[in-house]
């Protein structure tokens, strides 16, 4: 009831084959629906571990029943993706409720992916620029939206090996130091309403490296 009440859960009173094989059309028990009008619940693109609990079971998950993993096609009304239609078979089973807990999402794991490509893809940059005095040739759009050498290394640093002093030292580098100078120096109305410690962290928010 708390993974519940916390959105990390429901429980699906009813449960029905989608429309496409390996799909499960699921409507929510009273408690797991109030949650979810309320709160970020399940959502598209998050992947789910089911069991199948006894009727009018309120918790378990127990009693030696296998996990299916699956994903949310649509989060309401809520419809399961399964691997295929012989991995959801076992669920619609009659008379049985579905407990569906949050396993992770798959869109964050793609950003959280890419976002590690970025950062190792340009300390690599940075390593071949070192090696061969030139940096590999690259277009004036992709350079505009490259990540801050400097912030990757900040990031990389101490699985580099650099200590922790080196890390300080990034990490207050100023990556972009025009648009420090601009937020101090512009004089645009929305700086001006500002006091000085506001207008210090826009300022190192701007150009910083990490704030």
């Amino acid at each position: 009831q708390a993974l519940v009440r916390s959105g990390r859960a429901c429980v699906a009173a009813r449960v029905a084959a989608g429309m496409k094989p390996g799909e499960l059309t699921c409507e929510r028990d009273e408690t797991s629906a109030a949650v979810d009008r309320e709160r970020r619940g399940l959502q598209t693109g998050d992947c789910v571990a089911l069991s199948v609990l006894g009727e009018g079971a309120v918790g378990g998950g127990e009693g030696g029943q296998p996990l299916v993993e699956a994903e949310v096609a649509v989060g309401f009304p809520l419809v399961l993706r399964c691997k295929s239609a012989e991995a959801a078979e076992p669920l619609l089973t009659g008379g049985s409720w579905l407990r569906i807990d949050k396993l992770a999402n798959r869109v964050a794991y793609k950003r959280q992916l890419s976002a590690i490509t970025t950062i190792i893809g340009r300390c690599e940059r940075a390593k071949s620029k070192l090696e061969s005095g030139a940096a590999p040739r690259a277009d004036a759009e992709e350079e505009a939206v490259a990540l801050s050498t400097v912030l990757a290394a900040a990031l990389c640093a101490r699985s580099n090996g650099s200590s922790p002093e080196t890390v300080r030292t990034l990490a207050t580098t100023p990556a972009a130091r025009g648009a420090q100078v601009y937020v101090t120096a512009s004089g645009a109305e929305a700086f001006r309403q500002l006091n000085e410690s506001q207008l210090s962290a826009c300022a190192a928010a701007a150009g910083g490296t990490l704030t």
